[in-house]
């Protein structure tokens, strides 16, 4: 069957979500829920309805100021680092109201607003991010200055091609828990599906999908078709660590995250996409943006 919300007036149309996530695109998870919930207690009362909507507008103008209105390059990017958390958690409440409709065959009409609110609003995010940094970029500060900001900014997991990194480590020393440290290896098929996705995709600059990923593994980590195999030999699928997703008519696929050391010294946690194939194999399929 479809959806809950199905029910007539349950969730709110498109343009409604739309208008909604403009005017209150800088609200946390929580301020989003409580709103939605308010408004469902004011049960179609337009008075109240009215109310809500302004008490959660002003919260909103209010968070948004202080990203658009940042002063100087380190706060303008602290403020983008504020909306990349924001992000982050965004993300991660869509993935669980997803998979809430998923398992439960759909969602209450509250939920169904909810997710039709934070859906429209990442767009909008981003949008915020990247005025801060370009507040930062045009800011009257040295270039030193700037740069030590610019290199603060933090990869936001589930956005764009820039959120492959679920965390950037600070040129972390390496704690060694990575595979090739212990030592763990891939099975041959593996490892060459591994190399092959490298080649034909995740370092391919121009691949119509890949490319901006392959962007970002140069930019962020130094690597590139000439030294992927430094690259390859860290992405090793680890059962233990290993997190079932999904299961398909193909397989079982799997997300890991991997801590990956670049060509330039820094350390950076990857999340990486793997499918367990019926043929027994597991083979490499992306590394995850959370957003295509």
């Amino acid at each position: 069957g479809g959806l809950a919300g199905d029910s007539a007036g349950a969730a709110v149309t498109g343009a409604q979500a739309g208008k909604n996530a403009v005017e209150n695109n800088a609200l946390s998870v929580q301020e989003n829920q409580s709103r939605v919930q308010e408004m469902s207690q004011c049960q179609g009362n337009k008075a109240c309805e009215g109310a809500v909507t302004e008490k959660y507008k002003q919260i909103s103008a209010a968070q948004q100021k202080r990203v658009m209105e940042c002063t100087g390059a380190q706060d303008c990017v602290d403020k983008a680092n504020e909306v990349g958390r924001l992000q982050a958690d965004y993300a991660n409440r869509t993935s669980e109201l997803l998979e809430k409709a998923r398992a439960d065959g759909g969602l209450s009409p509250v939920e169904q607003n909810e997710l039709s609110i934070l859906q429209v609003t990442t767009i909008q995010l981003e949008a915020d991010r990247n005025a801060a940094i370009h507040n930062a970029l045009m800011s009257g500060d040295s270039p030193e200055a700037k740069q030590l900001a610019i290199n603060s900014l933090a990869q936001v997991a589930g956005t764009s091609a820039a959120g492959i990194a679920a965390g950037v480590g600070k040129n972390k020393p390496n704690t060694g828990g990575s595979a090739v440290k212990n030592g763990a290896k891939n099975a041959p098929e593996t490892q060459t599906s591994v190399d092959n996705k490298l080649t034909n995709y995740l370092l391919a600059k121009d691949h119509p999908v890949g490319g901006s990923k392959a962007e970002w593994f140069d930019k962020a980590l130094g690597f590139n078709k000439g030294n992927s195999s430094d690259l390859a030999k860290q992405i090793v699928f680890e059962p233990g660590k290993a997190v079932k997703t999904a299961e398909t008519q193909h397989g079982v696929k799997y997300d890991q995250v991997i801590s990956i050391t670049g060509a330039n010294g820094r350390t950076i946690d990857v999340k990486f996409g793997w499918i367990k194939n019926n043929d027994g194999v597991v083979r490499l399929v992306t590394a995850i943006p959370a957003k295509k």
